[in-house]
């Protein structure tokens, strides 16, 4: 299998995904999404405890936390790791 190139020969990763560069100061978009009440609800108890100043907030964190734990190197990584462990190559 071949391996996939680091960033000195030319990563194909955008560098937005990548979590070691800041992010860009760049104007808000705006994002349009169904969420189901009971999601809501929760979020609402977040934002009335304190934890977030308002939804867009919260929304924000939580849409950069999953951008962060779900970077293609990262998921490619254990992807790598669940085929090695189900050929048998560890345990």
């Amino acid at each position: 299998m071949a391996a996939r190139p680091n960033s000195e020969e030319g990563d194909s990763l955008p560098k937005v995904l990548s979590s070691t560069q800041p992010m860009p100061q760049t104007p808000p978009a705006t994002i349009k999404a169904e969420v189901p009440e009971r999601l809501l609800a929760q979020m609402q108890v977040l934002v009335e405890a304190g934890w977030f100043h308002d939804m867009n907030d919260l929304v924000i964190e939580a849409l950069r936390r999953l951008v962060d734990t779900h970077r293609p190197d990262l998921m490619e990584h254990f992807v790598r790791k669940d085929v090695e462990w189900g050929l048998g190559g560890e345990e």
